[in-house]
C-alpha cells in the first residue's frame, strides 16, 4: 500500500511537471490548452487506475478523484469533459468490476465540482488559497465517500470502514499540495508572460516612440535604436554600432564636448540635458535635435546603460527663425513684455529707430528717460494697462537725444504677454504738414486765380477807357494829369495780378530751350544796378551747363525778385552770389527736401549774407502777401511768385536760412536735351496797326467787349460783337467772310476753344486770337501754350491789342 501511495504521489508530481510544460507553451484558457490539459489529466487518472488500492475484486481506489477535481478546477469544462471520457472509459471498459458505477460517478462528480469551483475562482482569483483548496478537497472526497452507496451491498460497509478515514485525512491534504503546485505554476507562467508582454510592449513603445531614442552602455556599444532615430538620421543600427561612430558621423563641431558629457554620464555623475545640437543626416541634411540623456542602471552583466532621447526641433527652429526674421524685418517697432514686466524681445526696427538695446529697456528708470514728460509717461502706462488695441501718439526721446513723434498700440497675448507695436511718424507728420501747407497754397492759388480773372477783365476796361479819355483831352487840360495817374494805378494793378497768376501757376508760359548761364550774363548789368555798390556781386556759373525749357521772361522775373529780396536783407552791405550747377537728385534728396521726381536738374541759386529768416517763418515765406520786411516795404508777392514760376516749369524751390548768417534760395529746373531754337526777329512798323478787315469778337464781359470794339473800330476794322459763343456762330453763318476771330477763352456754356474749332471747320484757315485774364487747360497744358495758338493776356493796352491783331492778320 505504501508503494502504491508513493507511486500515486510520483504520478501526481509528474503530472504537475508536465502541466508546467503545457502552461509554458499554451496560453491558459485557449482551446488548445484545455484539450492538452484534458489529455494530460485523463491519462494521469488512467495511470493511477493501473496501480490502485484493490479492496475487493472490481473495487479499487486511487488518486482519480483528486486528479479529476483538479482538472475541472484548473482546466475548465472542456478539460473536465475530456477527463471524464478518458478516465470514465478506462474505468468502465478496462477495469470493470462491481465498483464501475461508483467509479464512473466519482469521475463525473469530482470533475464537474471542479468546473463549478473553476468559475467561482475565475470571478474571484483571490479565493484560490490553501484553505479553499483544502475545503475543495474535503468536498470532492466527501462526495466520493457518499458515492460508496452505489457499491455492491456485500462490500459496501467493509470498504467504508477501511477507506473513509485515510481518504478524508490524506486526500484533501494531497489536493492542497498538488493544487498549490499547479496554482504556483500558473502564477509563475502568468508572471513570466506578463513580464514578457511588458518587455514586448516596452520594446514596441521604444521602437515607436514619437521622438528619436537610443540605448548605449558604458563601453560605448549601442544596444538599441528606435525607428524614428533611424528615419530622421538615415543611419541604421549596423551603420552606427557604437556611440563614438554616431558622434563622428553626425556632429560637425562640438564633438569633444559631446564625448566628455557622455563619459560623465556613464559615471552617473549627473543627469544631463545637452540642449540643442546641429546634426548632419546621412543624406547631408542639417537638422537640430534637443538631447536628454538619463542612466538606466546595469544590465544582467553589470554593465551601466544610458538612454538618450532627442526631439527634432528643426521645424520649430525654422519657424522661430522665420518669425524672428519677420519681426526683425518688419517696418514697425515691436517689443514683447513678460507678465512680470520684463521685456523679452525687441526687433531690429525698434533698436535702430530708438537707438536702445534690450538690456537698456530692462534697466531701472528706462521709461522715465525715454518719456521725461510725466503726463506722457502716465498716458503710456494707462495705455499699457488697458491694452485696448488703440493707437496713441507720444513724443519719444531716443538714445542720441533726438525727439521722435511715435505712435504705439499695445495688445495682450493669450499667454499673458504684452506686445507693443510702434511707428515712427515723424516723417509722416512732416509730410502731413507739407500736405496741409500745399493744400493751403493750392486753395489760395485758386482764390488768387479767380480774383485775377475778374480783376483783369475790369482792368482791361479801365486801361482802355482811360486811354480813350486821355486821347480826347488836351495835355493842358486839368483832367489830363488825373487820367495819367489813373493809368499808372492801373499799370500797378496789372503787375499785381501778374504776381497773383504767377503764384497760382495760371499764367501762360512762352517756353523756350535756354541756357541759364547766358540769361545771367544778359541780366548782369541790370542786376548790378539793382543791388548798388555796397554789395559784392559774384556769379559762379558751371561750364557745360545742361539746358532747361521754360519761359525766360518768367525766370528773369523770378531772379530779379530774389536779387531785390537779397539786397533788402543786406542794408549795410554784404555779398550776393548767383550760382548755376548741373545736379542729379536721387530719391533720398528729393524725399527729404523737394516735391519733384528724382533725376537730372539745373540748379539756380541766389545766396546773400543778410539778416536771415527765423525758423518759425520759413514755412510761410511762399504764401502770398506774407513778408518779413517792415510795414510798407514789401508786398509779400516776391517769393510766392518765384515759387509759382519754378513749380509751373516742373521744378521746385528750397530755402535755407540762418538768422544773422544769410539766406540761400535754390531753384531746380528739369534738364532737357533739346537745342535752343534760333528765331528771326519779326519787324513790325508802327504805322501799320490800322486795317479794314472784318473781325468777329466773342466776349461775355460787356465792358471788355465794348472797349475792344471801340479800339478796333477806331483803327478802321469792321467789328461784329457777340456776347457768347452760340451768338457768335449765328453771326458767322450770316456773314460772308470773317478775317479774324477774337474770343475769350472762358465763356459760359461753350468755351472759346470749342467756338474756334467750330468756326474753323466752317472756314478752314480762320485765324484766331484768344484773350483771357485767367485760363484753364483749354489752350494750354501745364501752363504752356499749345503749338500754333495765339494768345493775348488780359489786361492789355490798346497799343498791344492793335499790334497783336495786325501782326496776326498779316502772318502767313
Amino acid at each position: 500500500m505504501i508503494i502504491t501511495l508513493i507511486d500515486n504521489i510520483c504520478l501526481l508530481l509528474a503530472m504537475s511537471i508536465c502541466h508546467a510544460f503545457v502552461l509554458r507553451h499554451c496560453r491558459k484558457g485557449t482551446l488548445q490548452y484545455q484539450l492538452i490539459a484534458g489529455g494530460l489529466f485523463g491519462l494521469t487518472a488512467v495511470a493511477g487506475m493501473m496501480n490502485p488500492f484493490i479492496l475487493a475484486p472490481g473495487i479499487i481506489f486511487d488518486g482519480r478523484s483528486m486528479i479529476c477535481g483538479l482538472a475541472g478546477l484548473f482546466g475548465g469544462p472542456v478539460t473536465a469533459l475530456l477527463v471524464c471520457v478518458i478516465a470514465g472509459g478506462y474505468r468502465a471498459y478496462v477495469v470493470g468490476g462491481g465498483g464501475v458505477l461508483m467509479g464512473l460517478l466519482v469521475v463525473l462528480m469530482t470533475s464537474w465540482l471542479g468546473v463549478v469551483f473553476h468559475y467561482l475562482v475565475k470571478q474571484r482569483p483571490q479565493r484560490l488559497n490553501e484553505l479553499n483548496l483544502y475545503l475543495f478537497g474535503l468536498l470532492i472526497h466527501a462526495v466520493m465517500i457518499g458515492l460508496m452507496l452505489f457499491l455492491p451491498a456485500n462490500v459496501r460497509f467493509e470498504v467504508f470502514r477501511r477507506i473513509t478515514l485515510p481518504v478524508m485525512i490524506l486526500f484533501p491534504i494531497g489536493t492542497v499540495l498538488i493544487g498549490k503546485l499547479l496554482r504556483d505554476q500558473e502564477i509563475f507562467v502568468y508572471i513570466r508572460n506578463q513580464v514578457a508582454e511588458g518587455e514586448r510592449r516596452f520594446h514596441e513603445a521604444l521602437i515607436n516612440l514619437p521622438f528619436p531614442a537610443v540605448i548605449h552602455d558604458e563601453n560605448g556599444k549601442i544596444v538599441f535604436i528606435n525607428r524614428l532615430w533611424t528615419e530622421l538620421s538615415g543611419y541604421s543600427h549596423s551603420e552606427i554600432p557604437t556611440i563614438d561612430d554616431w558622434v563622428e558621423l553626425v556632429y560637425e563641431d562640438r564633438k569633444s564636448e559631446i564625448r566628455s558629457g557622455i563619459a560623465a554620464l556613464y559615471q552617473y555623475e549627473n543627469r544631463i540635458q545637452e540642449g540643442s545640437f546641429f546634426i548632419k543626416s546621412k543624406s547631408g541634411e542639417k537638422r537640430i535635435w534637443d538631447f536628454n540623456s538619463v542612466p538606466l542602471g546595469r544590465d544582467e552583466n553589470g554593465t551601466r546603460r544610458v538612454m538618450s532621447v532627442a526631439v527634432d526641433v528643426t521645424e520649430k527652429h525654422d519657424r522661430e527663425e522665420l518669425l524672428k526674421a519677420v519681426f526683425d524685418n518688419a517696418p514697425v517697432m515691436i517689443n514683447i513684455f513678460a507678465p512680470d514686466g520684463r521685456c523679452v524681445f525687441v526687433n531690429d526696427a525698434w533698436q535702430k529707430t530708438l537707438g536702445f538695446s534690450l538690456e537698456d529697456i530692462n534697466s531701472p528708470g528706462f521709461f522715465e528717460k525715454m518719456y521725461p514728460d510725466p503726463e506722457t509717461l502716465d498716458r503710456l502706462n494707462q495705455a499699457i494697462r488697458k491694452a485696448e488695441r488703440k493707437w496713441n501718439t507720444y513724443r519719444t526721446l531716443t538714445a542720441n537725444g533726438s525727439v521722435l513723434d511715435t505712435m504705439w498700440m499695445t495688445t495682450r497675448l493669450s499667454n499673458g504677454y504684452m506686445m507693443g507695436i510702434g511707428l515712427d511718424i515723424s516723417e509722416l507728420k512732416l509730410l502731413q504738414q507739407q500736405l496741409l501747407q500745399s493744400q493751403k497754397m493750392e486753395s489760395i492759388g485758386r482764390l488768387a486765380g479767380g480774383v485775377a480773372h475778374d480783376f483783369n477783365n475790369i482792368l482791361t476796361a479801365i486801361i482802355g477807357y482811360t486811354e480813350f479819355a486821355t486821347n480826347k483831352v488836351d495835355s493842358d487840360h486839368p483832367a489830363h494829369g488825373d487820367l495819367i495817374e489813373i493809368g499808372k494805378a492801373a499799370d500797378r494793378a496789372v503787375h499785381l495780378t501778374r504776381h497773383l497768376l504767377a503764384f497760382s501757376r495760371k499764367q501762360i508760359l512762352q517756353t523756350k530751350v535756354i541756357d541759364l548761364n547766358e540769361l545771367i550774363v544778359d541780366l548782369d548789368k541790370m542786376l548790378r544796378r539793382l543791388i548798388g555798390e555796397d554789395i559784392e556781386y559774384v556769379t559762379l556759373t558751371s561750364p557745360e551747363l545742361w539746358r532747361i525749357k521754360t519761359d525766360p521772361g518768367q525766370v528773369e522775373h523770378a531772379l530779379t525778385n530774389l536779387v531785390i529780396n537779397a539786397r533788402d536783407a543786406m542794408p549795410s552791405g554784404g555779398k550776393l552770389t548767383i550760382e548755376t550747377r548741373s545736379v542729379h537728385l536721387d530719391e533720398t534728396a528729393v524725399k527729404k527736401h523737394l516735391d519733384i521726381p528724382s533725376g537730372d536738374y539745373v540748379m539756380l541759386a541766389v545766396s546773400d549774407t543778410g539778416v536771415g529768416i527765423p525758423p518759425n517763418l520759413l514755412e510761410k515765406i511762399f504764401e502770398p502777401f506774407f513778408t518779413t520786411k517792415g510795414k510798407g516795404k514789401g508786398t509779400g508777392l516776391g517769393l510766392s511768385t518765384v515759387h509759382g514760376i519754378v513749380k509751373q516749369s516742373g521744378g521746385d524751390v528750397t530755402v535755407y536760412s540762418e538768422p544773422g548768417a544769410g539766406t540761400t534760395v535754390k531753384m531746380y529746373f528739369p534738364r532737357v536735351d533739346e537745342s535752343p531754337r534760333i528765331e528771326k526777329p519779326h519787324v513790325m512798323q508802327i504805322d501799320r496797326y490800322r486795317g479794314d478787315e472784318t473781325i468777329l469778337l466773342a466776349e461775355d464781359d460787356e465792358l471788355v467787349r465794348s472797349m475792344i470794339g471801340q479800339t478796333l473800330g477806331a483803327a478802321g476794322y469792321k467789328v461784329i460783337s457777340a456776347s457768347y459763343a452760340t451768338e457768335a456762330i449765328e453771326i458767322f453763318d450770316r456773314t460772308t467772310k470773317i478775317d479774324l476771330l477774337i474770343t475769350d477763352v472762358i465763356m459760359p456754356q461753350v468755351s472759346g476753344k470749342e467756338l474756334a474749332e467750330t468756326l474753323q471747320n466752317k472756314q478752314p484757315g480762320l485765324k484766331t486770337l484768344f484773350i483771357s485774364g485767367y485760363t484753364d487747360n483749354a489752350i494750354v497744358h501745364h501752363g504752356v501754350l499749345d503749338e500754333g495758338v495765339h494768345f493775348l493776356q488780359k489786361p492789355f493796352t490798346s497799343q498791344q491789342l492793335l499790334k497783336t491783331v495786325r501782326e496776326l492778320i498779316d502772318r502767313n
